[in-house]
C-alpha cells in the first residue's frame, strides 16, 4: 500500500480481505440493491437532521449506542462522552456534531436517563420509541 491509499473506517474494522469475501458472495449485488432500496425509502428528508448527520451516519451511530448499551454494559446505557468518542474515532462525524446528535436523540425522547453507579456520569438508554424506529428499518431491508 503506498502513501497515497486511504483506508476506510470500516476496512480497518473488518479487513480488507473480509471485505473482499463479503463482496465475492453469491446474492452481494442483489443484497445491495434491496438494502439501498430500502435506505431510499426510509430517508424523511428533513434538512435539519440531514445537515446535522446523514442518515448513514445516524445509522451507525445508532447501531453503535445500541451496541455498547445491551452488549457493553448490559443495559446501564451509554455516556455522551462514550457515543461522542467512538464516534469521531470512528470517522462518522466531528465531536459537536456527535453532541448535537445525542441532544437531538433526547429531546426526540428516543433515549432517556438511566440510573448509573457513578453519580458523576449521566447514562442514557434506548426508549421503545427508539428500538421501534429500528426494528421498522431493519424489517425494511
Amino acid at each position: 500500500m503506498d502513501a497515497f491509499t486511504t483506508i476506510s473506517p470500516v476496512e480497518q474494522i473488518i479487513g480488507r480481505d473480509a471485505i473482499t469475501a463479503m463482496k465475492a458472495r453469491e446474492g452481494f449485488d442483489r443484497a445491495m440493491r434491496v438494502a439501498s432500496a430500502a435506505g431510499v425509502r426510509s430517508y424523511d428528508g428533513s434538512w435539519l437532521r440531514n445537515r446535522l448527520l446523514n442518515d448513514r451516519g445516524r445509522y451507525l451511530a445508532s447501531i453503535l449506542i445500541l451496541d455498547i448499551h445491551f452488549n457493553e454494559t448490559g443495559g446501564a446505557g451509554v455516556t455522551t462522552a462514550r457515543v461522542r468518542r467512538d464516534l469521531v474515532a470512528c470517522n462518522i462525524c466531528s465531536a459537536g456534531r456527535a453532541t448535537a446528535f445525542i441532544a437531538g436523540l433526547r429531546f426526540g425522547r428516543f433515549m432517556e436517563p438511566v440510573p448509573a453507579r457513578n453519580l458523576k456520569e449521566k447514562h442514557f438508554g434506548p426508549t421503545r420509541l427508539f428500538l421501534d424506529a429500528h426494528l421498522m428499518r431493519w424489517h425494511n431491508l
